[in-house]
C-alpha cells in the first residue's frame, strides 16, 4: 500500500472531503494528485496531516509494512476469542488461547500486548482483578507509557476499564469525552462507544445513575452508524434499565427483555446473558 492509497483509506474513513482533510496544509489539487501517487509529499506536510487529523503518526507508519494488516487481523480475531471465552466464562478457552498468543507471529510488542490482554480477561473470569495488583500495576503502566490517547491507547483502556476505580474511570473517560466526542474518526467513534457503553454499567452497578446522563447523551449520538448496531441495543437495554431504577415503572423492564430476545434471535447468545445476569443481579 502506498502513502497515497493510506491517505485516501484514512480520509474516507472520517468522511471527509479532501479540503477538510488537508486543512491548510496543502492544495486541494496538489493534495489529490498525491492521494493518485502522481505526486510526493515530505514528511513534515504528511506528519502534519496526520496530526490535524488525529492520526496516530506511528500507527500510519505501521501500516504501510507489508505484514501489518495480517497481524492487525489476527490481533482483532485474537481479542475477538478472547471476549467470547470470557464472556462464556470458559477459562480454560482463556488459557488456550493466551497459549495461541504465546506461540503466534505476532511482533514481540503484539506479543506483549495481547498476552496483557489475555490476563486481563483470566484475571476477570477468576474473580482476581482486584486482588491483582501486579496486573493492575502493569496495565497502568504500560496505558500511562504511551505518549498520547491515540487509537491504540484508548482501546487498551476500553480493554482496562475495570483496573481501576470508579472516580479514576469518570475523570479517564470524561476527559475522552472532552477530547474526541466530536471526532470524525470512525475507529476512535467506535472505542469511544465502547467506553460509555462500559463506563454506563460501571455506574449502574455501583448504584450513580445521575452521571449516567453524559454517556447516554455521548451513545445518543454515536450510535446511529451501522456499524454500531450491538452497541445500540446495549444502549437502549442500558438506558431502559437506568429508566427502571429511577422511577419503578415495570414497562421499562419488559423493553429490557425484549432487547434481550433479540440479541438471542440474532444469535448472540453470550451476549444475551451477560445481560440476562445483569438484569437479574441488579433490578
Amino acid at each position: 500500500m502506498t502513502i497515497g492509497e493510506l491517505l485516501r483509506e484514512y480520509r474516507v474513513g472520517q468522511n471527509k472531503k479532501q479540503k477538510e482533510f488537508t486543512g491548510e496544509i496543502l492544495s486541494p489539487s496538489y493534495y489529490s494528485k498525491v492521494e493518485k501517487g502522481k505526486h510526493k509529499i515530505t514528511a513534515e506536510d504528511l506528519i502534519n496531516i496526520l496530526i490535524y487529523n488525529q492520526i496516530s503518526v506511528k500507527q500510519f507508519f505501521g501500516r504501510l509494512d507489508e505484514n501489518y494488516e495480517k497481524n492487525q487481523l489476527l490481533e482483532e480475531q485474537l481479542n475477538c476469542l478472547l471476549a467470547q471465552a470470557y464472556f462464556q466464562n470458559d477459562k480454560s478457552k482463556l488459557e488456550e488461547i493466551r497459549q495461541e498468543i504465546n506461540d503466534s507471529c505476532l511482533s514481540s510488542k503484539a506479543k506483549t500486548d495481547q498476552l496483557l490482554y489475555a490476563d486481563i480477561f483470566l484475571a476477570l473470569a477468576n474473580d482476581t482483578l482486584q486482588n491483582n495488583k501486579k496486573l493492575q500495576d502493569k496495565v497502568r503502566e504500560k496505558l500511562f507509557s504511551m505518549d498520547e490517547f491515540d487509537e491504540a491507547k484508548i482501546m487498551f483502556y476500553g480493554n482496562s476499564m475495570r483496573f481501576y476505580s470508579p472516580s479514576d474511570n469518570k475523570i479517564i473517560s470524561q476527559g475522552l469525552i472532552r477530547k474526541y466526542r466530536n471526532t470524525n474518526n470512525i475507529i476512535i467513534q467506535k472505542y469511544l462507544v465502547s467506553i460509555c457503553v462500559n463506563m454506563s454499567i460501571i455506574l449502574i452497578e455501583n448504584n450513580d445513575l445521575k452521571d449516567t446522563k453524559l454517556y447516554f447523551d455521548v451513545l445518543e449520538k454515536n450510535i446511529d452508524n451501522p456499524n454500531f448496531l450491538f452497541y445500540k441495543s446495549v444502549y437502549l437495554f442500558l438506558i431502559n434499565f437506568t429508566k427502571y431504577k429511577n422511577s419503578g415503572e415495570k414497562k421499562y423492564l419488559s423493553k429490557c427483555d425484549k432487547i434481550i430476545e433479540a440479541l438471542k434471535t440474532f444469535e448472540m447468545n453470550a451476549y444475551a446473558n451477560e445481560l440476562a445476569n445483569f438484569f437479574k443481579k441488579y433490578k
